[in-house]
């Protein structure tokens, strides 16, 4: 299904003997549930821990809510949404993500799955807790879910990071007909 070697291989079973719910709800759970995972993986790279501190550098220290926003304000502005190659559901490694320069005003590249697992790495290397993914149909006919995004909370108020809007602040978000959330 992959064919570059500086992608995340990623493989999904077959469609035989998946739970009730139809192969594309299944396909975003499993695709929700590899990204959380290989977030956790990334936290620990040098690199993006690196990123993530220069990133935050600016921000009092123990303002975690700042630097949330800071993180998703340096995604929402430097990775540029593209999508997956038609047909194939790719997972880009953060740096992968990160290297992706597409002009001279931004530094990577990706989709919606792209840009929730370099937000998710990159917080969750400065310590950054009670966060979970959030995919989303837009409408109830669509069998399908089409959008993701981390979600993280603060003193009890959700405050969504759906990077690939470029024009949006920390926390909005867009209206939904249905959601299923993921501990991250």
């Amino acid at each position: 299904m992959i064919l570059r070697t500086d992608l995340l291989p990623r493989t999904l079973p077959t469609m035989s003997g998946l739970p009730d719910g139809g192969p594309d709800l299944v396909t975003g759970e499993i695709t929700t549930r590899e990204i959380i995972k290989l977030a956790h993986k990334y936290k620990s790279d040098p690199l993006i821990r690196s990123l993530a501190v220069g990133i935050c550098n600016d921000v009092e220290s123990m303002d975690y809510h700042g630097e949330a926003i800071k993180i998703y304000e340096f995604v929402r502005d430097n990775v540029r949404f593209r999508r997956d190659i038609a047909g194939q559901e790719l997972i880009q490694s953060p740096l992968v993500t990160l290297s992706q320069k597409y002009s001279d005003k931004g530094i990577g590249a990706g989709d919606c799955d792209d840009h929730t697992l370099l937000i998710l790495s990159l917080l969750l290397s400065i310590g950054a807790r009670d966060m979970k993914c959030r995919i989303i149909k837009y409408s109830n006919l669509s069998p399908e879910w089409q959008h993701i995004y981390p979600v993280i909370t603060f003193a009890g108020k959700e405050y969504a990071m759906d990077a690939i809007r470029k024009n949006c602040k920390f926390g909005y978000e867009a209206p939904y007909a249905s959601k299923k959330d993921f501990e991250v």
